[in-house]
Parts: C-alpha cells; sequence; structure tokens
C-alpha cells in the first residue's frame, strides 16, 4: 500500500492511499475516524463514507475532510 497523504491527531490518525481510499486508526469514541460504531481501531481500518478527497486533517478528537468540490467534511468532536 503507498500511502499519499497521513494525518495526525492526538489519538488518532488518518492516511489516504494513492488511490484515494481514506483509513484511520485510533481513538475513535466520538465518532471521528467516521466508522457505523465508535469502538478504537488499532489497526488502519476504510472509511469507506468518502470518496475524492483532496486534503485530509485531524485534531484531538476531530477529523476534516475537503473534496474536489471544496466541500468541508467535519466528524468527531464538534463542543467547540
Amino acid at each position: 500500500m503507498k500511502i499519499r497523504k497521513i494525518a495526525v491527531g492526538a489519538y488518532h490518525s488518518l492516511l489516504q492511499t494513492h488511490t484515494g481510499t481514506i483509513l484511520g486508526f485510533g481513538y475513535n469514541h466520538h465518532g471521528q475516524l467516521g466508522l457505523a460504531e465508535n469502538s478504537d481501531k488499532p489497526f488502519p481500518t476504510e472509511i469507506p463514507s468518502f470518496s475524492n478527497i483532496l486534503h485530509v486533517a485531524a485534531n484531538s478528537f476531530s477529523s476534516y475532510f475537503v473534496d474536489q468540490s471544496y466541500s468541508l467534511y467535519f466528524l468527531g468532536n464538534n463542543e467547540h
């Protein structure tokens, strides 16, 4: 697997492969990995909801994606 982009938060990480697949792993209690359940993922797990992503970013409990139409998607804790 070839990795094109990496985003590292305090407790989780995101990877984008050269084919555009988004993978997430780590802490997921706030839903920051964009999966159907909020269990932690110790290994990279595909986040199937997103395609045509240009940029990925992460912070402590949130993930952000920008797609080819420049729409911003936000996952996780939205307290601030």
